[in-house]
Parts: C-alpha cells; sequence; structure tokens
C-alpha cells in the first residue's frame, strides 16, 4: 500500500490491513513489524465498504523513515511515531501521537 525507501536498502511499508513492516531488500528478512496498528475505527461497515473498497480495512495512508525513526498515519486519523528496536527483537517501540495531527485526517 505505502512504501519508504529513504533508507535503502532498508525499507518500511505499510499493508492495507494496517500493518507496518520494515525490511532489509538486500538480505530479504523483515526486521520489525507492527500488526494491523492502523484499523478502521468508527463508521458504517457497508459505508466504510464502499469507499474504501472490499479489501481495505483501514490501511496505511503515509509512511517515513528517517534512521531509526518511523512515522505512519492511517484512516483512523493522526500521526503516529515509531522507533526501530535494534535489539534483535523485530519489534517497533510505539514513541506516541503526533499531537497536533491527533484524530486529523493526514493525507
Amino acid at each position: 500500500r505505502r512504501i519508504s525507501m529513504e533508507e535503502y536498502p532498508l525499507v518500511a511499508c505499510g499493508s492495507a490491513h494496517g500493518s507496518l513492516y520494515v525490511a532489509n531488500l538486500e538480505s530479504g528478512q523483515i526486521l520489525a513489524s507492527e500488526i494491523e496498528f492502523h484499523r478502521r475505527s468508527g463508521g458504517h461497515e457497508d459505508a466504510m465498504k464502499l469507499m474504501h473498497g472490499e479489501h481495505d480495512g483501514g490501511g496505511v495512508l503515509a509512511l517515513v523513515m528517517k534512521g531509526d525513526l518511523l512515522v505512519s498515519a492511517g484512516r483512523e486519523g493522526g500521526a503516529k511515531v515509531w522507533r526501530i528496536k535494534n535489539d534483535g527483537t523485530g519489534g517497533l517501540l510505539f514513541m506516541g501521537d503526533i499531537v497536533a495531527l491527533h484524530r486529523q485526517t493526514v493525507t
């Protein structure tokens, strides 16, 4: 759905189901992930399907990675800040919301 390649060969990807992934394209390894964090919230189910389609459960709308920081935005509104863990656990550490954008639509 969305991809950030500014730190190549490391890339960040966001899925239509709201998951985030950080991978190394040269080694083919997924280094970190957060599953379905950007989930759809609110709205009538039928109306959401009409607006976004059958396979778009919420989704990541925007994504940027710089160094070990990742910022993502989803249909639920606002932007989230993450730090890529360097401890071998394959995780992302949620640092918080960007307060000025909380519950705002980011496009």
